[in-house]
């Protein structure tokens, strides 16, 4: 999976696909095993290479078929006892946010931006965990960035840019892709 999604950042989008595909049969097959000694939590070790599957088809623009996987995921997650999500989330908290970050960036590129800072503020409520001067609650107001952006809401999209500018320069993250992005949504 984590072959896969490098290679999607490369644009080698079918490599990238195929890659991701064979990890979740890999995975899918231990499950459907229920190979306990390889796969503790079950169905919630399926999260990482849906994920993945899942982010290539967001970077190829493969809205649709990104989005049904993103449902299948959900769909997981309603099925897992209560405990067992509990604890999965709390171990997994930075691929949780992800995968909400995803989803909003999915809506965004399709134009449905309610959606997206839906999600979006989803995602919020996890990052503060981390505190502000992480670089996921960078990539969290990147995304809100994106957000006000395409909704029209320039000036909020302004403040939050040269918050987050500020973030990766104090912190020395200059090197992030948010950092890029954001400068890019300033000059927008």
């Amino acid at each position: 999976s984590d072959l896969g999604k490098l290679l999607a950042t490369k644009g080698q989008f079918e490599k990238a696909e195929n890659y991701c595909k064979y990890a979740l049969e890999i995975k899918e097959e231990l499950v459907n095993r229920k190979d306990i000694n390889n796969i503790p939590d079950l169905i919630a070790d399926l999260t990482p290479n849906l994920n993945a599957l899942a982010n290539v088809y967001l970077i190829r623009g493969q809205y649709e078929e990104a989005e049904k996987i993103y449902k299948r995921l959900f769909e997981l997650f309603d099925n897992c006892e209560p405990k067992e999500w509990e604890k999965y989330s709390l171990l997994n908290i930075e691929m949780i946010i992800d995968i909400f970050l995803n989803i909003s960036a999915l809506f965004l590129e399709q134009g449905l931006t309610e959606s997206a800072k839906e999600f979006c503020e989803d995602a919020k409520k996890m990052v503060e965990i981390f505190g502000n001067q992480h670089p996921i609650y960078a990539t969290y107001l990147t995304n809100l960035a994106q957000v006000h952006l395409a909704q029209g809401e320039d000036q909020e999209a302004e403040k939050i840019c040269q918050e987050v500018i500020k973030i990766n320069e104090e912190n020395g993250n200059t090197q992030y892709p948010t950092h890029a992005i954001n400068l890019r949504n300033l000059a927008s």
